[in-house]
């Protein structure tokens, strides 16, 4: 496999180690996660998943392989998992020091707004405008909440409705921080 490159057969071989019982249990750690990179690689997320929580249960702490984890969930539509997962990748790149890669956020981000749970969601964008306070970023947070208030799911109550004010104190928002994206923001604020 390693020679020719060929990621099913490095994929059998790891995984067929782990399986077999033959591995030390020392190797336990490095072969699950390498069995779950190189299915989530193969967009085998089942077993990806499955890897990655045999590399959990042993003491996996690489915040990445948390994010092919939560990507994994997310493939498999198991959003709190996959929620989890990344809350984990961010706690380990904080408790490093590091900052948390952008396109992590996006991505929960994204997943969230398509299942709206804009709660969740919410959590999410501050973390990006804290960690990249680009106005990009505040838009995007902004614009996310707008969406969440004018949703007309029946997760809304009157209490998350803007009235007047709060839609004035939003539109001031967006042009303090010089977020507002062009004309079709400008009428969205207008609705």
């Amino acid at each position: 496999g390693l020679g020719k490159q060929d990621m099913k057969q490095q994929y059998l071989g790891a995984s067929g180690m782990l399986l077999s019982g033959g591995a030390a249990s020392s190797q336990t750690l490095g072969l699950a996660n390498a069995s779950g990179r190189l299915a989530f690689q193969l967009k085998d997320y089942r077993n990806a998943k499955a890897h990655f929580e045999q590399a959990k249960a042993v003491g996996l702490n690489m915040s990445d392989s948390f994010i092919f984890l939560a990507e994994s969930n997310f493939q498999l539509n198991d959003i709190p998992s996959g929620l989890a997962a990344a809350e984990q990748a961010v706690k380990l790149e904080q408790a490093a020091g590091r900052p948390i890669p952008s396109s992590w956020i996006d991505r929960v981000e994204s997943v969230l707004y398509k299942a709206k749970m804009g709660e969740e969601m919410g959590k999410w964008a501050r973390l990006n405008v804290k960690n990249n306070p680009t106005k990009e970023n505040w838009r995007n947070q902004m614009i996310n909440y707008w969406d969440t208030v004018r949703d007309k799911t029946p997760k809304q109550t009157d209490s998350t409705k803007l009235d007047d004010n709060g839609t004035l104190d939003m539109s001031r928002l967006l042009r303090t921080t010089k977020s507002l994206g062009g004309e079709t923001d400008y009428r969205a604020l207008d609705e």
